[in-house]
């Protein structure tokens, strides 16, 4: 994605887009700027700026946002409602806050216990009309890989989050729908940083994510030449 001019930063041309195409997807109210600002700033106070290296930086948090929102602008998925939309963009905002993570890939787990200790998040949260617990649960989809033990996991974490809203509790076709909005974010999530830009740009996210998954060159190279085969 090209940046506007050479004389902005990635973040604020970023946050630029998100904000315009919230704007333009009915996201008018204050609360959604709000959020985005107290993300960006607790996240570069903790070092997690423009110089960190890693895949799941500040770019990213903003990229998958904006994926979320291009996507609802598309109208190309004819069960997704506005309101699906709002808790998509709600829970991709705060997908990867860990402003205290220790390594680059994150943990829902982590992520769930900032978010529940941060009463101006669940305020900005309650502000946007979304329920908190559901929020939750979207967000604990977005774990990779869904197999094994983690998915194993996320689905009784999930389970515990459904059972706390009185939106879905006892209600199990509410859950699957929900379940489904959480897949959805998690394909966003692997795709968006990869989409926004050219091939160079989506090399240089992979080199990223590579070092923070701690991959040999060569496997990069396997991973690269298997996926466009």
């Amino acid at each position: 994605m090209t940046k506007l001019s050479s004389g902005i930063s990635n973040i604020a041309y970023l946050k630029n887009e998100v904000i315009r195409m919230a704007e333009k997807n009915g996201f008018n109210e204050p609360c959604y700027k709000i959020m985005l600002d107290y993300t960006i700033n607790n996240l570069q106070s903790s070092g997690l700026g423009e110089k960190y290296y890693g895949y799941h930086n500040i770019d990213h948090l903003l990229e998958i946002p904006l994926g979320v929102l291009l996507v609802g602008d598309s109208k190309q998925i004819s069960n997704l409602s506005d309101e699906d939309l709002k808790y998509l963009f709600v829970s991709a905002i705060f997908h990867d806050f860990e402003p205290d993570k220790i390594i680059d890939k994150p943990s829902e787990d982590n992520v769930l216990k900032n978010l529940s200790s941060d009463h101006i998040i669940k305020n900005l949260i309650a502000q946007s009309g979304t329920d908190f617990e559901i929020i939750k649960a979207i967000i604990l989809r977005t774990a990779y890989p869904w197999s094994g033990k983690l998915k194993e996991n996320g689905e009784k974490s999930m389970q515990k989050c459904f059972e706390r809203s009185e939106i879905t509790k006892n209600n199990p076709e509410k859950q699957e729908h929900y379940i489904w909005l959480g897949w959805l974010l998690s394909v966003i999530d692997r795709m968006t940083s990869y989409a926004l830009g050219n091939f160079s740009k989506a090399m240089h996210v992979a080199k990223m994510n590579s070092h923070a998954l701690g991959w040999h060159p060569e496997v990069l190279v396997q991973r690269s030449v298997a996926y466009f085969d």
